[in-house]
This record gives C-alpha cells, sequence and structure tokens, in this order.
C-alpha cells in the first residue's frame, strides 16, 4: 500500500485517466474516517495492458451534509483562510 499526497492537478489527471472505466464501489470505510473509490479498469485487448483494479482511498475525508457549510472552494483547488 502506498500513500502519496497529491496535489489538485495530479488527482484531476488521476481521476481522468480511469474516465469511462468501471465504477466498482465508492463510499466511507467502515471507520468513517476515509473515503474509498474502486475502480476495474480495462483497455483494449491487443494493447497488452492486463486488467487491474485501482483503488484509491481518500484520508481523513469528513462527511458532509446539505445545510453545512464549508471553507473549500467549489473547485478544490485550495483551503480558504480563516
Amino acid at each position: 500500500m502506498h500513500n502519496y499526497v497529491v496535489d489538485a492537478a495530479t488527482l484531476k489527471q488521476a481521476l481522468d485517466d480511469v474516465f469511462d472505466q468501471v465504477l466498482v464501489y465508492h463510499g466511507f470505510t467502515d471507520y468513517m474516517r476515509d473515503y474509498e473509490v474502486i475502480v476495474y479498469a480495462t483497455a483494449d485487448p491487443r494493447s497488452g495492458i492486463a486488467p487491474a483494479y485501482l483503488r484509491y482511498l481518500f484520508h481523513y475525508w469528513s462527511r458532509r451534509t446539505a445545510g453545512q457549510r464549508s471553507r473549500l472552494p467549489l473547485d478544490g483547488s485550495r483551503w480558504m483562510t480563516a
């Protein structure tokens, strides 16, 4: 398991790479602290690239409900200062 800290551009690229693939699961982990996304990525069999399950785990994500206010800009680019 690898732990990476990524910026918004890197995250966008990773999600663009799995666009139009099979979303197997997404949701909060059992302990409700982290958010998990599992994708089954495939390619044309002629490419020689084997299908793979990719797991994205977003640590320390809090659950938000309608009506709560967030200090995170809508574009997700950075945290705003108080």
